[in-house]
């Protein structure tokens, strides 16, 4: 199951709302009206306010993860003894797997 955000353009939605506030409806049909404004009316303020946006991506970023994997390739390439290279080797391959989203 995929637990990713549903992501939205919020300028989108606010479009739409606008819209649907402003229709207008024959007569008779105004409480209807009025509290499905009132809804649409709360719901632009909260997306004006930020309420919806998506949580911020967690440091450190891709960018710093992948920079973690060439060092330890570097240090594979250059230090020691064959259980030095191994171990950053290892390294490499773990930081490469946490950047693999579980499926």
């Amino acid at each position: 199951m995929n637990k990713q955000p549903r992501i939205i353009d919020a300028d989108k939605l606010l479009e739409w709302i606008k819209t649907e506030i402003a229709k207008e409806y024959p007569e008779g049909v105004n409480q209807y009206v009025d509290g499905r404004e009132t809804v649409l009316e709360i719901l632009k303020l909260r997306l004006e306010q930020g309420t919806f946006d998506p949580d911020p991506i967690p440091l450190p970023t891709i960018k710093q993860k992948i920079e973690n994997i060439l060092d330890e390739l570097h240090y594979a390439l250059r230090e020691g003894d064959d259980a030095n290279r191994d171990h950053y080797i290892r390294n490499a391959i773990r930081f490469t797997q946490e950047l693999i989203p579980n499926e």
